[in-house]
């Protein structure tokens, strides 16, 4: 459409809009989503000299992984199911703080107000430059299953973990 019609695009993470609707809260947000094969993604976002944005690079990993990071008071923001609540607050306690469900949910106006912010900032690009940005390769099995390309977890995780 944007091609057809000459419209600007804007580029904007997942994690971005995930976290966004929590920025005046004045608090530590971790977004995230679920990454398959039982990890997540994860950004850490914080309102820095007025700015409210991602302080570390997408981590991929586990939940007890992500809370190994977490010494603060922490919103968790994103696609959580009750089980992984649930983990969050076990392995956290009072420094786990898991939003209902309906404050949860991602708003197209989240999205709207971020792509609108950043055109004003001039940060629209030509549609054809716009990828989606892979964390990982994909583990894609092959004949008798046998896992085909790199599935090594990309360098975020093993920041993640430590390494």
């Amino acid at each position: 459409m944007a091609r057809g019609s000459g419209a600007r695009v804007i580029g904007v993470e997942t994690l971005d809009v995930i976290a966004h609707p929590f920025a005046a809260l004045g608090i530590r947000v971790c977004a995230i989503v679920p990454a398959g094969r039982g990890e997540h993604y994860a950004g850490m976002y914080r309102m820095r000299r007025g700015t409210f944005s991602r302080t570390t690079p997408i981590l991929v990993g586990t939940v007890a992984d992500l809370a190994r990071r977490v010494g603060l008071d922490t919103l968790f923001a994103g696609e959580i199911d009750d089980a992984t609540a649930a983990e969050l607050r076990s392995a956290l306690g009072e420094r786990a703080i898991v939003p209902s469900q309906s404050a949860l949910a991602r708003r197209a106006g989240h999205l709207a107000e971020l792509g609108w912010a950043r055109a004003a900032d001039g940060a629209a690009v030509d549609p054809a430059a716009l990828e989606p940005l892979y964390v990982r390769p994909p583990a894609v099995r092959g004949p008798g299953g046998a896992l085909v390309g790199d599935t090594r977890l990309a360098p975020v995780a093993s920041a993640l973990r430590g390494g």
